[in-house]
């Protein structure tokens, strides 16, 4: 049981770091409250600008940091570089391992447009409103860390995030006694806390349940096929913070 506990408590540090910096410190510490006050829409706006241009800069540290230290730890338990990222099973079923990625890609495509279409319904905005606030916060963040964030983002992400939620979160709780569906189910909670406190958050617990389902799928769990599809899915989706 203490071992569980301290492996569901480092799955959820990320989360929690990440959250008292970017929704708690900034917006009340950082933002003036007398702009929240008389100017909400612009306070919101500076909140958005700051938010990503912080993340965008925190965010690779803190993936490469939690996914060396998952790699890590997986050695120390015995784990071989094979058994953790599967490349052997991902050569030996390709077009298996193809097919599952084509499959994530698509689920997460749907699920990222589903979002836009849920907040467009909550703020009550049409879906240029929607697009046009976006550019607007986007547009005011230095292209250089843009440009940084496609090249670097999808890599260190996909990579790290699932070494950390993926490899280690599952691997771990199931040794730890945890039922496969608990195991995915916690580690998907908090890979979906990692990315925030809005929609967006219960959209990636999605995604992250997904990835975790295919993972548990056979005993070898090929790591590689997750980290493919997330590269490739935040590749597409970085992309458009270079074209505005």
């Amino acid at each position: 049981m203490r071992e569980r506990f301290k492996i569901i408590l480092i799955l959820f540090i990320p989360a929690i770091v990440i959250n008292l910096i970017l929704t708690v410190y900034i917006p009340f510490f950082v933002i003036p409250r007398e702009l929240w006050r008389t100017n909400p829409a612009k306070a919101i706006e500076n909140y958005l600008v700051i938010m990503y241009t912080t993340g965008m800069i925190l965010w690779p540290i803190m993936q490469v940091i939690y996914g060396l230290y998952a790699y890590r730890a997986l050695r120390l338990r015995g784990y071989s570089n094979d058994e953790i990222f599967g490349f052997s099973m991902f050569r030996h079923k390709l077009l298996r391992n193809v097919i599952i990625i084509i499959i994530l890609i698509g689920i997460a495509e749907f699920l990222f447009f589903a979002e836009g279409l849920i907040n467009m319904a909550l703020y009550s905005m049409t879906y240029e409103e929607y697009w046009e606030q976006f550019i607007v916060v986007v547009s005011r963040i230095p292209y250089w860390l843009r440009l940084f964030t496609w090249l670097v983002g999808p890599f260190t992400a996909g990579m790290f995030e699932e070494l950390f939620f993926r490899a280690y979160g599952i691997r771990t709780l199931e040794e730890a006694g945890t039922s496969k569906i608990k195991a995915n189910l916690i580690q998907a909670i908090a890979f979906g806390l990692w990315h925030g406190l809005t929609m967006h958050a219960l959209i990636t617990f999605l995604i992250g349940f997904t990835f975790g389902y295919f993972y548990e799928l056979n005993e070898k769990k090929t790591l590689i096929t997750l980290i493919t599809a997330h590269w490739i899915i935040d590749f597409i989706g970085f992309t458009i913070y270079i074209t505005i």
